[in-house]
């Protein structure tokens, strides 16, 4: 057997990054379904799903996420917001920022193909199919090697 060798730094921080999706996505979930707004009173996940109108074990596993990443308290089978939630993830709170981290929401599509990106360079540019002209292409992008009749 291969013996391991001594390794004296945590891989933490990389786990870390690994995880920020995740909880980004419970996040921004637990705030569209105004799920902050719900537990501003302790309740059972039963009542969550009746009073949000959502499938109730898939509640009852959205709202265990939750609590696993410390923005709800789960005791006894009863859920209530953690202090950092309810103070800025209640929308009746003077310091909510749902809005905020909702418009911050990150687009899952950007970054998808940064590998090929890396590897491969942008795409190429597409293919103008009509001739450019002064009524549709300002003077300032002249510079740019764009050529138009108002620039010749």
């Amino acid at each position: 057997m291969k013996k391991l060798p001594k390794v004296t730094l945590s891989y933490e921080y990389l786990y870390q990054m690994l995880l920020a999706p995740i909880r980004t996505k419970l996040l921004l979930t637990g705030i569209e379904l105004n799920v902050f707004n719900a537990l501003s009173k302790p309740m059972s996940a039963e009542d969550v799903a009746k009073t949000l109108d959502t499938h109730p074990s898939n509640t009852r596993a959205f709202l265990n996420s939750l609590a696993a990443i410390d923005l709800l308290e789960k005791k006894e089978g009863i859920y209530r917001n953690s202090p950092i939630a309810e103070a800025f993830l209640v929308e009746a709170s003077p310091t909510f920022l749902g809005r905020l981290f909702t418009s911050m929401k990150p687009d899952d599509q950007v970054l998808q193909n940064l590998p090929q990106l890396v590897q491969e360079g942008p795409p190429p540019p597409p293919e103008i199919t009509a001739p450019l002209s002064s009524t549709y292409l300002p003077r300032d992008l002249t510079p740019m090697g764009w050529s138009t009749s108002a620039a010749k």
